[in-house]
C-alpha cells in the first residue's frame, strides 16, 4: 500500500476528530477533502516528472511535502497526547492554518494540473496492478466528494460525473481482476497504462471542477467531459480484443465464482453501451454475451473436444461484436444503417445454438429429489424464500450481479404465485388439482432455493447457474400458466399482492391466557407432602412414579413450590435428567440454585464440583427434585454428593419405571400415581377452555364426553383443551371431536398419540414448523426463548422477533410448549420446553416430513482399517454416509460421528448434543483437520451448533468458507477470532463458550451487516490494529456480551459504533484520570437504543466517580463497584428505568436514605450481597414496585414497614439475609395478606423436629 505524507495527516484528523478535539466539524470535514484532491495530485505527479515542465512541478511538490510534513508531525503529537490522556485544549487553529495553505496550493497548481495530464506515459513507468487499485480509489472519492458541491458548475454537470464515476469504477474492478487472475498476459504493461492514462485525465477534471464550481467554466468542462466518456469507450476493436484476452487469460478457481460474474456482466454492459438506444434485441445479446463470456473463461474440465469447439465458436461471436461495436463508436442514432436489426438477430442466433451446446455437453447436475423437501407450511416455504432473495438483491447486489436479471424474474413470478397460494389457502385440501399445485410450487422453491444456494457457495462454474436458473424461469413461467387456467376454470379472480404479509393472523379466535392454578391430585399431593416434611430424620428418596402424560413432574412442582415445603428445607433445588444427561450439568444446575457460581467453580473439574456440592448440603436440610428418571445411571454419579446428617433431608424422583426407584434404595415405597378421575377430568378442561367462566350449558355434556374419552390422562386433556379453546365454541364441532375420540377402542397411550395427531392437524401450518422443530432439541431440557426465536429465524420459520413471540405464545396456548421460567420484568416467557411424550411425536412427525433427523451412537460405526488407512493418507473412506435431510440433530460424540465420514451438500442445520463432551478433549490434536472435513461436506449450512463440543485453541480456520451461515456457537479455549469471520456475510448470531481467558475479536466484526447478535462468555476485546483511524461506520448489532472497557478514546470507537444495541453486558475496568482527578467510567449516554445494561466492574475505587448511562434503559445491573449510595442520583435519573438489579457489594455503605427520591417506573429490584444495615426508605419512593427480592444481604436489619403500602406490591422474597430482615418481611404480609413473601431459610423449624 503506498502511504503519501496526505494519508498521515488525514489519519490523525480522523483520530482526533472522533475524540472530540475539534469544535467546527465543518472546517474539519472541508479540510479532509481538499488534502483528498491534494492528494490524488500528488499520485498524478509521480508519472510526470519528466515532463518539460518538470522542474517547475518539483518545486511545487517540495513546498507541498514540507508543509504537509509539519502539520503531520505537529497532529502526530497532538494523538500521541490524546491516547496517553493529556491532551485537553482544542486543535482547530491547526485546521485553520492547514486549510489555509492547502487551498493556496490548490491555486497554484490550477489548470497546470491539465496540461501536465496530457503526457503520455511510458509502458515501463506505469503503476503496477495493486498502486492502480489504490489510485482508481483516491479518484473515485474524489469524484464522489465533488457530487456533495453545492455550485452551479457541479449541479450541472452531475449526471456526466455520475457516468464518469461508473466507467472509472469498472475500470478498477478489471484491473483488479487483471491483477489476480491474468498476471501473465503478454500486454499487461500496455494495457495498465491505457488505464491509468484515462485515470490521470479523471484526476485532472475532476481537480479542474473543484477548482472552478460556477457556471462560467460549463462550457469548457463540458467539453472535456463528454470528449473523456467517449474516450473511456472501447472504441476500437483493438481495445475490445485487449479486454477480451485479459478475460481469456485468466486464471480462475471455484472461490472467485462471483469476481468472474461481476467482471464479465460489467464488461458487457461496458462493450454494448455504444448500440444505444437499448431493446429487447440488444437485451437478448446482453444475456447470451454474459453467458458464453462466462462459458470462455470457465469451461468444462472433462470435456477438452466440445469445451474447444464451443470456445471456437464463442470467440468466433465476440470478435463479430467487437467488430460491430468498433464500428458504431462514433456514429450518431441517424448515422446507423438499417442492416444493424439484422446482424443483431444472427448473433443472438448463434449465442442461442452455443447455450445449446453448453447445455447438452455438461452433466446436469440432479437438484435436490422431492422427497427430500421439508413438506410442511408450504406458504412459510415460498415466504422465507421470498424474504432471502429480496435481502440478496438488496445487500449482496455486487455479488449477484450475473444472475441479477433473473432473480428479479423470480422475485416477480414467485410473488404472483404467492398471492394464488394466499388466496386459496383454505381450500388447499380440498381440491386434487391444488393438492397438486400447492406441492408443485413449494418443491420448485425449494429447488430454485438450492440453485441460489449452491451458487453463493460457488459449487460449481458460475456459467452453470446462468443455465440452471433460466431452466427454473420456464418451469415458474408454465406454472403460472396452469394457475392461470385453474383460476379461469373454477371462477377464481386472483388478486396479487405484492408485499408479503409479516404478521399472519395466528388464529381466528382470542388467544385464551393458561391460568397456573393446577386442577386435581389433592389427595395425592398430600400424602406425598407428609412423606416430604415429616417421617425419619434419614435422608429418605420419595419417588413419584406413573406413564408418561399422567402429570408427574407438575405435581412435583406443585410440592416444590408448596409453601410449607419450602419452608420446611433450608435448601431446594430442581433439576432435569432426561435420558441423556451430562453430571456436569447437573452438578452446576443444583449448585447454581444453592450457592453464587463464580468462574472459579465453572472451570472446575467434575469430580471438584462433587466436593462443592458435598460442603454446600453438609448440615443444610435439603430437598433435591430430580426429575424424569430413565434409570438409577444418573443417581449412582450424584448420590456421593447428598450427605445425610440426619435432619430429615429428602430426594424427590419422578419415573416411568417403579424398577428405577428400588434400584435406587430397595426399602423405597414409590407412589404410584392414579388416573384423573371423570369429575377431575371434566374440571381441567373447562378450566383450560374457559378459564374464568363456566362452560355454556349446551356444552356440558359434550364436554364431560370429551373429557371422559381422554382416560383420565392429564396430558390428553390438556391437548384436547388447547385445541377447543382455539376454535369456535360450536355443538356440532364439539361432536366432531367426541366421535373422534370415540370411534375405536385404545389404550391411553395410543389415545393420547391419537389427540396429539389431532392437534398438529388443527395448528396453523406456520406454526407446525416452529413446533417440530423443538424435536430437533434434546429431550427434557429447558430452552432459552432468545435462543429458540434466534434458532428460528436463523431457520426462516419466523420473519421477525415479534411474530417469533407471537408463535410461541400461540403454542403456550394451545399446550403444547410449557413455560418453565419467566421474566422478572414483564413476566414474559424465558425459558421453555415440551412434554416427552411431545418431543418423540415432534421427533417421529418431523422425519416423517422430511423436517429432521437424529443420529445416535447406535446409529454410527466404528472405524476399520481401511478407514484409518485412508485417514491417515489424507483420503475419505470409500463408504461415505450422505444424509438427503435439512436437519442433523447429532446426540452421538464427534468421534463416532466423524468416523461415519458423513457427508450432507443439502444440510442447512447441524446441531451437536454430545453425551459426552469431556471426551471430545482427548482429540484436540487432530480435531482441526478432522472438522475442516466436516466443513468442506456440509457447505449450505445456516445453522451450526458446536456449543457442546470443544473445539481445540483455535478458531476452526474452514468455517469462513460456509457463506450460508446464520448461526454460529463453538465451544473452547479460542484466544481470537480472526478478521476473515466478516466472510460470513449472512451471520446474524455468534456465540463463542471461551474455556480460558479473554477472547480478542477483530473490529472487521462491527462491519458485518448482518450480525445481531455476538455472545462470548468470557472477556471480549476487540483489536483495533486493522481500522482505519476515521472508521465510524455503524454496527448492526443488537446484543452483545461480554465487552470488556475502560474509558477512553479506544473504548469510546467502539461503543460509537454500536448506535443500534440494545442489550449489552459489559466488563469495567479501573480508569483513574489525574487530570479529573476522578474515575472515569465508559461513556454510554450516545447508547439511545439500549434497554438492558449489565456492568461488573474490576479494580479499585477512587472517589469521585463519573458514570453515563443512557436515558433508554429499562432494565439495569450493576455488579462489584462499590459505589457510595450517594451515586445513586444518577440511576435515579434514568425515566424508564423498570428492572433494577444491585449485586455483590454494587454500593457500599451501611446506610441507604432515600429521601424523596422517586423510581416512578421501577417494578422489580433487587440486592443482593450487599453491606446494607439500615433502609430508610418509604412507599413513596417506589410508587410502581410489582416484586422485591433480598439475597444475602445478611447485615440489613428490616425492610422498610410503609413497602406494605405499595398499591402494586405483589412480592417479597427473601434469602439468606437476617432473621429480622425475614421477620420485617412477615409483619408486612400479616398487615398485607395479598402481599406473598417468600423467606428462605424458614424462620421457623417444622414441628416435626
Amino acid at each position: 500500500m503506498v502511504h503519501t505524507c496526505v494519508d498521515t495527516v488525514l489519519e490523525d484528523l480522523e483520530y482526533l476528530e472522533k475524540g472530540l478535539f475539534f469544535d467546527r466539524g465543518d472546517l474539519v470535514e472541508k479540510l479532509k477533502v481538499e488534502l483528498r484532491f491534494l492528494r490524488t495530485f500528488l499520485w498524478c505527479s509521480s508519472g510526470w516528472r519528466n515532463c518539460s515542465d518538470g522542474g517547475y512541478l518539483r518545486s511545487h511538490l517540495m513546498n507541498i511535502e514540507s508543509v504537509l510534513r509539519k502539520a503531520g508531525e505537529d497532529l502526530s503529537f497532538a494523538r500521541d497526547r490524546a491516547i496517553s490522556g493529556s491532551l485537553n485544549e482544542k486543535l482547530d487553529h491547526v485546521v485553520d492554518d492547514l486549510l489555509e495553505k492547502v487551498e493556496a496550493f490548490k491555486v497554484e497548481i490550477g489548470e497546470d494540473f491539465i496540461d501536465w495530464a496530457k503526457h503520455s506515459l511510458e509502458p515501463n513507468n506505469a503503476m503496477s496492478g495493486e498502486v492502480l487499485v489504490e489510485f482508481f480509489d483516491c479518484v473515485l472519492v474524489n469524484l464522489k466528494d465533488l457530487l456533495k458541491f453545492e455550485g452551479n458548475l457541479i449541479l450541472s454537470l452531475k449526471e456526466q460525473i455520475s457516468a464518469l464515476e461508473v466507467k472509472l469504477r469498472f475500470l478498477r474492478n478489471f484491473v483488479i481482476f487483471t491483477n489476480r487472475q491474468c498476471s501473465g498476459y503478454e500486454n499487461i504493461g500496455l494495457f495498465f497504462t491505457s488505464i491509468e492514462d484515462a485515470a490521470n485525465k479523471v484526476a485532472a477534471i475532476t481537480y479542474l471542477c473543484c477548482l472552478q464550481r460556477t457556471a462560467e467554466s460549463k462550457g469548457e468542462v463540458n467539453e472535456m467531459l463528454s470528449d473523456l466518456l467517449v474516450k473511456i469507450k472501447p472504441s476500437t476493436s483493438d481495445i475490445i480484443e485487449m479486454f477480451v484476452g485479459i478475460l481469456k487469460a485468466s486464471k480462475i478457481s471455484r472461490s472467485d465464482i462471483y469476481v468472474v460474474g461481476e467482471v464479465v456482466v460489467n464488461f458487457v454492459n461496458f462493450l454494448l453501451e455504444i448500440l444505444r438506444p437499448a431493446n429487447d434485441q440488444v437485451e437478448q445479446l446482453r444475456e447470451g454475451l454474459i453467458l458464453i463470456m462466462a462459458f470462455l473463461i470457465d469451461p468444462p474440465e472433462n470435456y477438452k473436444w466440445e469445451g474447444k469447439q464451443i470456445s471456437s465458436q464463442t470467440d468466433a461471436v465476440v470478435s463479430q461484436v467487437a467488430s460491430l461495436c468498433s464500428f458504431y463508436a462514433d456514429k450518431t442514432e441517424g448515422q446507423i444503417p438499417v442492416e444493424k436489426d439484422q446482424l443483431l438477430a444472427d448473433m443472438i442466433e448463434k449465442i442461442a445454438g452455443i447455450k445449446t451446446k453448453v447445455g447438452e455437453i455438461f452433466p446436469e447436475v440432479s437438484g435436490p429429489p422431492s422427497s427430500f423437501f421439508p413438506r410442511v407450511d408450504k406458504l412459510g416455504i415460498v415466504d422465507s424464500f421470498l424474504r432471502n432473495l429480496m435481502g440478496l438483491l438488496e445487500s449482496r447486489a455486487n455479488s449477484i450481479v450475473f444472475l441479477k436479471h433473473q432473480f428479479e424474474k423470480l422475485l416477480s413470478d414467485l410473488e404472483f404465485l404467492r398471492a394464488f397460494l394466499v388466496d386459496t389457502a383454505k381450500q388447499q385440501n380440498e381440491l386434487e388439482d391444488l393438492v397438486y399445485m400447492w406441492s408443485y410450487i413449494a418443491g420448485v422453491t425449494n429447488e430454485v432455493e438450492f440453485v441460489i444456494d449452491s451458487f453463493l457457495v460457488g459449487d460449481y462454474p458460475v456459467w452453470y447457474y446462468k443455465l440452471r436458473v433460466s431452466v427454473a424461469v420456464d418451469v415458474i413461467e408454465l406454472i403460472k400458466s396452469k394457475v392461470r387456467a385453474f383460476c379461469d376454470h373454477h371462477n377464481h379472480n386472483l388478486y396479487l399482492q405484492k408485499s408479503m404479509s409479516s404478521d399472519p393472523v395466528l388464529s381466528e379466535v382470542n388467544s385464551p391466557k393458561i391460568d397456573g392454578t393446577l386442577v386435581g391430585f389433592l389427595d395425592e399431593a398430600e400424602t406425598i407432602r407428609v412423606k416430604l416434611t415429616r417421617g425419619g430424620m434419614q435422608l429418605d428418596i420419595v419417588a413419584i412414579v406413573g406413564m408418561a402424560g399422567l402429570g408427574k413432574t407438575t405435581l412435583a412442582m406443585r410440592l416444590y413450590h408448596e409453601p410449607s415445603v419450602a419452608r420446611h428445607f433450608h435448601v431446594r433445588a430442581w433439576c432435569c435428567i432426561s435420558q441423556v444427561y451430562e453430571k456436569r450439568d447437573l452438578l452446576l444446575t443444583i449448585l447454581n440454585q444453592i450457592i453464587e457460581l463464580t468462574d472459579q467453580i465453572r472451570g472446575m473439574k467434575t469430580e471438584d464440583l462433587d466436593e462443592v456440592l458435598y460442603k454446600s448440603l453438609k448440615k443444610e436440610r435439603f430437598f433435591i427434585v430430580m426429575d424424569d428418571m430413565w434409570s438409577t445411571g444418573a443417581w449412582d454419579d450424584l448420590k456421593r454428593s447428598f450427605p445425610d446428617d440426619r435432619n430429615g433431608s429428602r430426594i424427590m424422583f419422578t419415573t416411568r419405571h417403579r424398577e428405577v426407584a428400588l434400584e435406587a434404595k430397595s426399602d423405597c415405597d414409590p407412589h404410584a400415581l392414579r388416573f384423573f378421575s371423570d369429575g377431575e377430568s371434566w374440571e381441567l378442561l373447562e378450566k383450560r377452555v374457559f378459564q374464568q367462566q363456566k362452560c355454556p350449558e349446551e356444552l356440558v355434556e359434550l364436554g364431560r364426553q370429551i373429557a371422559t374419552a381422554c382416560k383420565g390422562l392429564p396430558l390428553s386433556i390438556v391437548l384436547v383443551a388447547g385445541i377447543l379453546a382455539r376454535t369456535q365454541k360450536r355443538k356440532d364441532w364439539w361432536m366432531q371431536v367426541v366421535d373422534s375420540l370415540s370411534s375405536k377402542l385404545v389404550g391411553e397411550m395410543e389415545q393420547c398419540k391419537d389427540i396429539l395427531g389431532l392437534s398438529f392437524k388443527h395448528l396453523p401450518d406456520h406454526l407446525k414448523p416452529c413446533f417440530l422443530y423443538f424435536g430437533a432439541l434434546p429431550q427434557g431440557e429447558e430452552i432459552a426463548i432468545r435462543k429458540l426465536i434466534r434458532l428460528w429465524a436463523a431457520e426462516g420459520l419466523v420473519c421477525n422477533n415479534d411474530v417469533a413471540e407471537d408463535y410461541l405464545m400461540d403454542l403456550v396456548n394451545r399446550s403444547l410448549v410449557i413455560v418453565s421460567k419467566r421474566r422478572s420484568k414483564d413476566h414474559g416467557v424465558k425459558t421453555c420446553h415440551v412434554h416427552d411424550l411431545l418431543h418423540d411425536y415432534c421427533v417421529a412427525r418431523a422425519k416423517e416430513e422430511c423436517f429432521l433427523m437424529h443420529i445416535f451412537d447406535d446409529d454410527v460405526r466404528e472405524p476399520d482399517l481401511s478407514d484409518l488407512i485412508c485417514q491417515f493418507e489424507g483420503h475419505m473412506a470409500p463408504d461415505i454416509v450422505e444424509y438427503d435431510v435439512r436437519r442433523l440433530s447429532v446426540f452421538s460424540t464427534w468421534e463416532r460421528f466423524r468416523n461415519r465420514m458423513p457427508c450432507g451438500p443439502r444440510v442447512r442445520s447441524l446441531m451437536f448434543f454430545s453425551a459426552n463432551v469431556t471426551s471430545q478433549f482427548k482429540y484436540q490434536s487432530s480435531f482441526s483437520s478432522h472438522i475442516s472435513r466436516i466443513f468442506n461436506n456440509f457447505k449450505h449450512l445456516k445453522v451450526l451448533d458446536l456449543g457442546r463440543i470443544n473445539v481445540g485453541d483455535s478458531f476452526p480456520g474452514q468455517v469462513e468458507k460456509l457463506v450460508l451461515l446464520r448461526y454460529l456457537a463453538l465451544r473452547g479455549r479460542i484466544k481470537s477470532i480472526p478478521s476473515s469471520i466478516a466472510n460470513l456475510w449472512n451471520l446474524e448470531t455468534l456465540i463463542v463458550k471461551g474455556l480460558k481467558g479473554e477472547v480478542t475479536l477483530p473490529d472487521t466484526i462491527l462491519e458485518m451487516a448482518s450480525l445481531r447478535h455476538l455472545h462470548i462468555n468470557n472477556r471480549v476485546v476487540f483489536s483495533l490494529d486493522d481500522s482505519e483511524p476515521g472508521d465510524t461506520s455503524q454496527s448492526n448489532l443488537e446484543t452483545c456480551s461480554t465487552l470488556s472497557l475502560s474509558h477512553g478514546i479506544c473504548a469510546e470507537m467502539i461503543i460509537r459504533r454500536l448506535v443500534n444495541i440494545r442489550k449489552l453486558k459489559s466488563i469495567f475496568f479501573e480508569s483513574w484520570n489525574d487530570l479529573a482527578n476522578c474515575n472515569r467510567f465508559p461513556v454510554l449516554h450516545c447508547l439511545s437504543r439500549l434497554e438492558s445494561l449489565k456492568l461488573l466492574y474490576h479494580g479499585s475505587i477512587m472517589f469521585p466517580c463519573e458514570m453515563s448511562l443512557p436515558l433508554s434503559l429499562r432494565k439495569l445491573t450493576l455488579s462489584k463497584f462499590r459505589l457510595p449510595w450517594d451515586e445513586m442520583s444518577t440511576i435515579l435519573k434514568l425515566p424508564n428505568l423498570e428492572v433494577l438489579k444491585l449485586l455483590h457489594r454494587a454500593f457500599e455503605g451501611e446506610q441507604w436514605n432515600m429521601g424523596d427520591a422517586e423510581f416512578l417506573k421501577l417494578k422489580f429490584l433487587k440486592l443482593d450481597t450487599l453491606k446494607l444495615v439500615q433502609w430508610n426508605a418509604s412507599s413513596d419512593n417506589f410508587p410502581c414496585l410489582e416484586q422485591l427480592v433480598l439475597q444475602k444481604c445478611k447485615q440489613l436489619e428490616e425492610i422498610p414497614s410503609s413497602f406494605g403500602d405499595i398499591a402494586t406490591l405483589e412480592k417479597i422474597e427473601v434469602q439468606w439475609c437476617s432473621i429480622s430482615a425475614s421477620k420485617s418481611a412477615t409483619d408486612i404480609e400479616a398487615e398485607e395478606p395479598d402481599i406473598k413473601v417468600l423467606i428462605h431459610p424458614p424462620l421457623v423449624e417444622s414441628s416435626s423436629e
